[in-house]
């Protein structure tokens, strides 16, 4: 029997933490089963990775992400149909909001199922213009997949069916981070990170809802804190600037240039693969202000590294105090404090990431993840037949 066709459609040419989510989709899914297709509006670093994953990626422009007019969504609309089409489509799969708005009308203009994948936290206010838009959009799929029960309660508070939404919190590959090797010092020293130094690392694209700048005014008042000598703890933030907010952008860099830094802290861009990086570090932290599921915080997890976040960012996925250490978010007091006392206490961080290790491999594995999607793809076209 030949495997089933499904189509993923994203929006972003960059590499996110839901595209990375889908690439290891690509990279776990079995292919007697469903052979995966992926439709981008341009080339860019994900449709690379996809077609070196050996997915088959084809360009369609889909104009603007929000606020599309009629003539500009149209035409969009009408390519994605005639690729699934042409395709043979049997299943649609959107990864992204701004995608879903016209996947899931090509389509159910050609019967297909259509599944929406909510990556990300709902942030919409029910009642609000922009809660409506996405509650109208949204309840065209015949699935909806949040990433969080804080989604998934927020989407239902949106209007959308719970009979519509399945639960399915993002994945780690739990075995192949179990086997990955450390930086080698030479890595470590071609990077810029300082030798015999405790490591700190965060890690994301440099986006107002990471909170990044909550880190840095955070690390700013621990730093300050440091003996002048001895193996004081340095701190690397691996932060990816595709798609940066130029005001944004520029407060990092302000709040960077900080005293209490100059010598503790580096920026480096996005490093690939992230898994060496995070196998090297004493204490991962993540400050973001909301997230779905974060993928970071779950590979984290999957690495066996104590980790810091906020609870309105990992709450869902960490246990305060067991696999994780949390704090609110825009709390720099707060996070500063728990650097100090994590970075002080080694046991404890030992004993954080071989709590988290465990909880990842039992919760959020990549191969329990894509036996679930294909069960969820399988039981849609049983639905429809």
């Amino acid at each position: 029997m030949s495997p089933r066709r499904a189509l993923f459609v994203d929006y972003y040419s960059f590499v996110g933490g839901g595209q990375q989510n889908l690439l290891s989709v690509f990279s776990a899914l079995d292919r007697r089963r469903w052979a995966p297709m992926l439709a981008l509006p341009k080339e860019g670093a994900f449709a690379a990775a996809a077609r070196a994953l050996g997915v088959p990626v084809f360009i369609a422009p889909m104009g603007k992400a929000r606020w599309r007019l009629p003539w500009q969504a149209w035409p969009a609309m009408r390519r994605l149909r005639a690729l699934m089409r042409q395709q043979q489509v049997d299943l649609v799969h959107s990864n992204d909001y701004p995608s879903h708005k016209l996947a899931v009308v090509a389509a159910h203009g050609l019967g297909l199922p259509a599944v929406y994948h909510q990556q990300i936290a709902v942030t919409q206010k029910p009642g609000s213009t922009t809660g409506r838009l996405m509650a109208h959009h949204i309840r065209k799929a015949d699935l909806v997949l949040p990433v969080s029960r804080n989604s998934y309660d927020a989407l239902r508070g949106l209007g959308v069916a719970e009979a519509k939404l399945t639960l399915l919190y993002n994945n780690a590959d739990t075995q192949a981070l179990g086997r990955v090797k450390p930086l080698t010092a030479a890595r470590r020293k071609a990077a810029g990170l300082p030798p015999g130094r405790p490591l700190i690392l965060a890690a994301g694209m440099r986006r107002p809802h990471k909170g990044f700048d909550v880190l840095l005014k955070g690390l700013a008042g621990y730093c300050a804190g440091l003996p002048a000598a001895g193996r004081r703890p340095f701190t690397a933030l691996l932060g990816d600037e595709a798609n940066a907010e130029p005001a944004h952008e520029a407060r990092l860099k302000a709040l960077e240039a900080a005293p209490a830094l100059a010598g503790n802290y580096l920026r480096l861009g996005a490093q690939r693969p992230l898994a060496p990086w995070l196998k090297a570090c004493d204490l991962f932290v993540s400050s973001s202000r909301w997230e779905g599921s974060p993928l970071v915080v779950l590979e984290a997890m999957a690495s066996g590294r104590a980790i810091l976040a906020t609870r309105q960012g990992a709450g869902e996925v960490l246990e305060h105090g067991r696999t994780g250490w949390l704090v609110d978010s825009e709390d720099p007091g707060a996070l500063g404090a728990a650097l100090t006392r994590l970075m002080a206490d080694a046991p404890l961080r030992r004993r954080l990431g071989a709590a988290a290790r465990k909880e990842a491999v039992a919760r959020f594995s990549l191969k329990a993840y894509v036996q679930d999607l294909m069960g969820i793809y399988d039981g849609l076209l049983a639905g429809r037949a």
